[in-house]
């Protein structure tokens, strides 16, 4: 993972760094997430103007309440709270050799670089918001300050936006469905997820979309619930306004 992960961040490195300079060229504030925090956080130092993180899974955010996204549940709260840890330091290290590269490769500048996750005499660590719902995910009480759940952010729907003739059809073919969705979530047993997942459907007497993202749960034979890979219903916004509005 850390391989495969090294690889696509040097092959795009150099564009990333040079985007990001170019919008926040007259920011006042940075607003960074998990795939350029170290760069971001950087960037905001070199400016003198503050920087927020935002989390939409609990990644920089070190507990003992559970362990790491990429690790399983240790049963010891020490052993938990040390798996994040370990994932800070994996990725205060790749940044630092990954920036390398991409400089050398693209001839860039050298830089000193900045952990955004720890206390410094001459910039406080950066806030860390965490975008899920306390419902599913409470705040922990071993959290470092400055670390804050505020709930879910939603871009807003597309006016213009119609369904596919299948999930039309089934959205008028009975009650408002669940929607469930994996994104990205890769599991090894995922028979027995997607079994749980119907039998939790038909136990609450509910009709659910399925979105199977990257899970490898297929399509099955039963109209319900049903399975899609995805769906977009946000509106598609130009280049101008991200870099405005960065």
């Amino acid at each position: 993972m850390l391989h495969e992960l090294m690889k696509h961040a040097i092959e795009i490195g150099a564009d990333v760094l040079r985007q990001t300079e170019e919008a926040c060229k007259d920011a006042d504030l940075i607003i960074h997430t998990f795939t350029h925090a170290v760069g971001a956080h950087t960037l905001a130092r070199e400016k003198n103007i503050p920087d927020i993180h935002i989390q939409t899974f609990p990644m920089f955010t070190p507990s003992g309440d559970y362990p790491n996204v990429a690790l399983p549940d240790l049963g010891v709260r020490t052993l938990n709270r040390l798996t994040h840890k370990l994932s800070e330091k994996i990725t205060w290290w790749t940044s630092r050799v990954g920036f390398e590269h991409v400089r050398r490769r693209a001839g860039l500048r050298k830089r000193k670089l900045y952990w955004p996750f720890e206390d410094d005499p001459f910039c406080p660590r950066a806030p860390i918001l965490c975008a899920w719902s306390p419902s599913i995910l409470p705040a922990s009480s071993d959290w470092p300050p400055r670390t804050h759940i505020t709930g879910y952010y939603f871009l807003p729907l597309s006016k213009t936006y119609q369904p596919s003739r299948e999930l039309q059809a089934f959205l008028q073919s009975g009650k408002n469905p669940v929607c469930i969705t994996f994104g990205s979530m890769i599991n090894r047993d995922v028979e027995r997820i997607d079994y749980i997942v119907r039998e939790s459907l038909q136990q609450t007497s509910n009709r659910g979309v399925i979105l199977s993202g990257w899970s490898g749960v297929g399509n099955r034979s039963s109209k319900d619930p049903l399975y899609l890979e995805a769906v977009r219903l946000i509106e598609k916004y130009s280049n101008d306004f991200h870099t405005h509005h960065l």
